[in-house]
């Protein structure tokens, strides 16, 4: 790990091949939502405003909560443009297969997202921490916030019509380990 994410998203990764190594369609734009490794959110709620916008196929990443995946497996068709995924290793990959990301627990996954070129929008818990983030997503231009769905589909739609090129300015950034190490005074 180079700084607080991991190497892999500081190495390129085209699109079309990550689509086609997920198995995710190559034409529609894909939205990302994300309840983190909590699975928590309105994850239901993101992926209907996500499915309202034409030509969208969606992912949601449930982590670890079987129940919200159970729920939204009852709830959306495998031919609804959805795929419901649980707890992944590959969060790397499908950001750079995906043009957006909503997240709902935020945090680090949205420099990982700027890194990889998916338009991260927070949505969905606005809980502890998370107001924090969402101030300064929005003071620093890192994100977008929404706090209902018709905001979410506003700022979605917005973000799904350019995709962000990738930002590789982070490969040129020192690590996390060498920075506490210089500040405490070891090199």
């Amino acid at each position: 790990v180079t700084g607080l994410y991991e190497d892999a998203y500081l190495q390129p990764r085209d699109r079309a091949d990550a689509r086609r190594d997920l198995g995710l369609p190559q034409d529609p734009r894909i939205v990302l939502v994300s309840g983190g490794g909590w699975g928590v959110g309105d994850l239901r709620g993101a992926m209907d405003v996500a499915l309202e916008l034409p030509d969208t196929f969606v992912v949601a990443l449930c982590g670890r909560n079987e129940d919200v995946r159970s729920a939204l497996e009852a709830r959306f068709d495998p031919d609804e443009r959805v795929r419901i995924e649980g707890y992944t290793t590959r969060m790397s990959d499908y950001m750079a297969a995906a043009d957006a990301l909503v997240h709902s627990t935020a945090g680090l996954t949205v420099l990982e997202a700027i890194m990889r070129g998916c338009a991260p929008i927070s949505y969905g818990w606005g809980r502890a921490h998370i107001r924090v983030n969402n101030r300064a997503y929005v003071r620093f231009g890192l994100a977008e916030v929404a706090a209902s769905p018709a905001e979410l589909r506003a700022k979605l739609a917005h973000a799904l019509a350019q995709r962000p090129e990738p930002d590789r300015s982070f490969a040129s950034l020192p690590s996390a380990a060498s920075v506490v190490l210089e500040t405490i005074g070891i090199s």
